[in-house]
């Protein structure tokens, strides 16, 4: 088994094999990415001024993830995979598509984007809305929060 995450931030491989005895499979909880289905749910947080307008903001997010070529596919193929997921696993997703969350904190608003992506898709995907989201903030589309 390949090592996950623990030196390398965004959940990519660390080249590190990790040795599993069987003892340990049968005694602790075992997270397996992708074998319900092959998708998981990211969020990405962003925050803006407690003042922004959060509908110009929200929207121009919406646009961001939804255009992005990997994630705007996922729903199409997952549909299936939930269906027959729910059968065996009790997993119940109505909404395949991303959706904003909003929470007000303090003196700004945190928006969690939430979208399914491959796992080993995960960091590219998330590295590319960055950067999309940069470049808004850079054309005045949005305002970011900086502490």
């Amino acid at each position: 088994m390949l090592e996950v995450g623990e030196r390398v931030y965004g959940e990519q491989s660390t080249g590190i094999i990790v040795h599993l005895p069987n003892s340990f499979v049968f005694s602790k909880p075992i997270k397996n990415y992708n074998k319900a289905f092959k998708y998981i749910w990211n969020e990405i947080l962003v925050k803006v001024p407690i003042d922004c307008d959060i509908e110009k903001t929200k929207e121009k997010l919406y646009e961001i993830i939804n255009k992005n070529e990997i994630v705007k596919r996922i729903p199409k193929k997952m549909s299936d995979q939930v269906d027959d997921a729910s059968l065996e696993y009790r997993i119940y997703y109505n909404k395949l598509k991303p959706i904003i969350y909003t929470r007000i904190v303090d003196n700004h608003i945190e928006l969690y984007i939430r979208y399914l992506v491959h796992p080993k898709k995960n960091r590219n995907v998330e590295n590319d809305v960055w950067l999309d989201i940069l470049n808004a903030y850079k054309n005045n589309e949005i305002e970011l929060y900086t502490e």
